[in-house]
């Protein structure tokens, strides 16, 4: 799985602490963006971010990649 994240979501810091309590940090990949800036990759893993007129993607997002 792929979580995407920034350094300043405290909801990416809660998501992270509960991935390290229930032991599954290895089975996830950190993958750090900026949301205010529209990165791409956040954009296509999150299908409701183009529904958001200018508020760009939401981090943290947990995915798993096909």
């Amino acid at each position: 799985m792929e979580l995407y994240l920034n350094a300043t979501s405290p909801y990416a810091r809660l998501v992270r602490i509960v991935l390290l309590e229930k032991g599954l940090a290895d089975a996830v990949t950190l993958k750090w963006c900026d949301p205010w800036a529209d990165d791409a990759d956040l954009l296509k893993a999150n299908r409701r971010a183009h529904s958001r007129a200018g508020n760009g993607g939401r981090a943290p997002r947990l995915a798993n990649p096909c």
